[in-house]
C-alpha cells in the first residue's frame, strides 16, 4: 500500500518530532486492514484522474475509512498544514452522497416499520448529504391533524459501518500496542497508551450509537433552549435505535462566507465562540453538555447570524469540578504560578501524575507567556496536549475538550481571521463573573456554584498569588533577554 499512498510529504515542520511515528502507524494502518477493504482504497485511487494530485490521492483514502475520515475532519482547518491539503480535507466535512434510494429503502422501511404509515414518512429521491459514518435524508411526514407535511431529516448509517468501524478499532488497538512498547524509539515518554486507547475507541463508537445521539439531541435542546442564537434539530417521535429523525435545519453551511462584510464575520465568530465554548466554560449547571465535533459541516448559518448545531452523535459532559480545574489552570497562567497550575493539573488527572512530570509541564507552558502571549483558552489547549504527550492522562471528557478546541479554532480562523478567541473568551467570562458578584456577597467561601467556576476561597488563594505576578513576568522577561543575548553573542 505505501507504493500507492504516503503521507510523509504533507508532514509539517511542528511535528518533524513524531514523523517516524505517523508514518510507520499509518502504513501500520493500512497493511493491516482486510484485504477486500484494501481492495477498496485501491479502488478508489484507480478511480481518480491520472492527474490527480496527492492531496486527492491522500483524501479518496481517508474517505474509504470512517476513523481516518474523522482524522481528516478534525485536521481540515488546522492551520499548520499546507494549504493545499487543508482545501482538500475540506471535502470531507460534507459529501455529495453516491447512495441510491433504492439501497437505503429497504433499510429504512423495516427500521420504521408501522410509523411509515402513521405519519406519512416519505423520502425524497435523493441524499442530502453523507458523513463519517451517516447519511442524512431528507423527508416530508405528517401528524394526523398536520394540513400540510413538515420536512425533515433522517439520519441513517452508512452500509457496513458499523463492520468497518469494528475492522478499524482492531487494527487501532494493534497500533496502541505497538506505540506503548516502541516509546523509546519514537522519542515519546513513556505513557498508558492503551489506556488513551481505550477513550478514543468509546467515542468513535459512540458516533455510531443512534440511541446515545438522541439522548444527547434531547439534553441540546433542554440547554439551548433560552440561547436566541443557537438551534438545536427538534428530535421527532418516529427515531428508533437505528434512525435518528430531527427536524431539518434551513442554513449554509458556517464557512460559505464569500460575500460577508467583515463585521458580519467577527459577529457570527463571536455567536459560535458564545455557543460552542462559553456556554459550556461559563454554564451555571452541575454537568454541561460539549458538541464534541464542531467541524464546519456540523454547523449552519442561519437567519439573523443564529447557528445551527447538527450531529450531536460526538458529545460528553464536562462536571462543574472540570471547568473548575479548567479554570484554576487559566488563573495559574495569568499569576505564572507554576505550583497552582502544576496541582492543577493533577486534579485534572484521571490518576495522580509523576510530579515531577506536571512541573516539569507547568514549566514549559509559563515559559510561553509574556505580555503579548497571554494565557487564554489557545494556551489552555496547549497546556493540556503537552501534559496529554508528558504522559498525564485525562478523562475522556477533557480528551473530547481538546479535541473540540482544535477542530473549532479551525474554523473560527476560517470565519473571521481577525478575530482573537481568547480575547472573546476572557470578555465574555468577565461578563459572567460580574454577573455572579451580587451572590458572591452571600456565598460560603466553597460554593462554586457559580458561572466562573471558582469559589470564594480559590478567589481570595489566587489574590495572595497575585502580589508575586510582577516580579515572576520580570523574572521571565529578564531571563529571555539573557536568552537572546547569548544567542546573539558573537562565537
Amino acid at each position: 500500500m505505501r507504493s500507492v499512498l504516503t503521507i510523509e510529504s504533507f508532514i509539517p515542520p511542528a511535528f518533524d518530532a513524531y514523523r517516524p511515528l505517523i508514518v510507520e502507524t499509518f502504513d501500520h494502518f493500512l497493511d493491516r486492514l482486510p484485504p477486500h477493504r484494501q481492495a477498496g482504497i485501491l479502488h478508489a485511487q484507480q478511480e481518480l484522474a491520472a492527474s490527480s494530485s496527492a492531496e486527492q490521492r491522500l483524501v479518496a483514502c481517508l474517505q474509504c475509512c470512517p476513523t481516518l475520515h474523522k482524522l481528516g475532519q478534525i485536521l481540515a482547518r488546522d492551520k499548520r498544514l499546507a494549504p493545499e491539503l487543508r482545501n482538500e480535507l475540506q471535502q470531507l466535512e460534507v459529501l455529495a452522497s453516491q447512495t441510491p434510494l433504492r439501497e437505503i429503502e429497504p433499510f429504512v422501511n423495516r427500521a420504521l416499520g408501522d410509523a411509515i404509515r402513521e405519519f406519512d414518512i416519505d423520502l425524497e429521491p435523493h441524499a442530502l448529504a453523507e458523513g463519517s459514518v451517516a447519511i442524512a435524508w431528507p423527508i416530508t411526514w405528517k401528524r394526523p391533524d398536520d394540513s400540510s407535511p413538515n420536512r425533515a431529516i433522517l439520519k441513517i448509517p452508512r452500509p457496513a459501518i458499523r463492520q468497518r468501524v469494528a475492522e478499524e478499532l482492531d487494527v487501532l488497538s494493534e497500533i496502541a500496542n505497538l506505540v506503548e512498547s516502541n516509546c523509546d524509539r519514537y522519542g515519546l515518554p513513556a505513557f498508558a497508551c492503551r489506556e488513551t486507547f481505550d477513550d478514543v475507541r468509546q467515542l468513535l463508537l459512540n458516533e455510531i450509537d443512534f440511541q446515545r445521539e438522541q439522548v444527547h439531541l434531547a439534553a441540546a435542546a433542554r440547554q439551548y433552549a433560552e440561547d436566541a442564537f443557537v438551534t438545536i434539530p427538534a428530535l421527532l417521535p418516529f427515531s428508533t435505535t437505528e434512525v435518528t429523525a430531527m427536524s431539518r435545519l434551513d442554513g449554509t453551511k458556517i464557512t460559505h462566507l464569500n460575500t460577508t462584510s467583515a463585521a458580519d464575520r467577527s459577529r457570527l465568530a463571536e455567536r459560535i465562540c458564545g455557543g460552542l465554548l462559553a456556554h459550556v466554560m461559563f454554564a451555571r449547571d452541575s454537568d454541561v453538555l460539549l458538541h464534541g465535533d464542531p467541524h464546519a459541516g456540523n454547523m449552519l448559518r442561519m437567519h439573523g447570524d443564529a447557528i445551527g448545531l447538527i450531529d450531536w452523535s460526538l458529545a460528553g459532559t464536562l462536571s462543574d469540578s472540570q471547568r473548575g480545574a479548567l479554570m484554576q489552570l487559566v488563573v495559574a497562567g495569568m499569576l505564572l504560578d507554576g505550583p497552582m497550575l502544576a496541582r492543577s493539573l493533577a486534579s485534572l488527572a484521571v490518576r495522580t501524575p509523576d510530579e515531577s512530570v506536571v512541573r516539569a509541564v507547568a514549566g514549559e507552558a509559563l515559559a510561553e507567556i509574556g505580555v503579548g502571549s497571554p494565557a487564554g483558552i489557545s494556551w489552555l489547549t496547549r497546556t493540556l496536549d503537552r501534559a496529554a504527550i508528558a504522559g498525564v492522562q485525562f478523562p475522556d471528557s477533557a480528551l473530547l475538550f481538546r479535541k473540540a478546541l482544535h477542530t473549532l479554532f479551525g474554523v473560527l480562523a476560517d470565519v473571521s481571521p481577525e478575530t482573537s478567541v481568547d480575547s472573546l473568551m476572557w470578555s465574555q467570562g468577565l461578563a459572567a463573573f460580574a454577573n455572579d458578584l451580587p451572590a458572591r456577597s452571600f456565598a460560603l467561601p466553597t460554593d462554586e456554584r457559580f458561572a466562573v467556576r471558582l469559589s470564594n476561597a480559590e478567589l481570595i488563594q489566587a489574590c495572595w498569588s497575585a502580589p508575586l505576578a510582577p516580579w515572576r513576568y520580570w523574572q521571565q522577561a529578564m531571563a529571555r533577554a539573557a536568552a537572546s543575548a547569548d544567542r546573539d553573542a558573537p562565537r
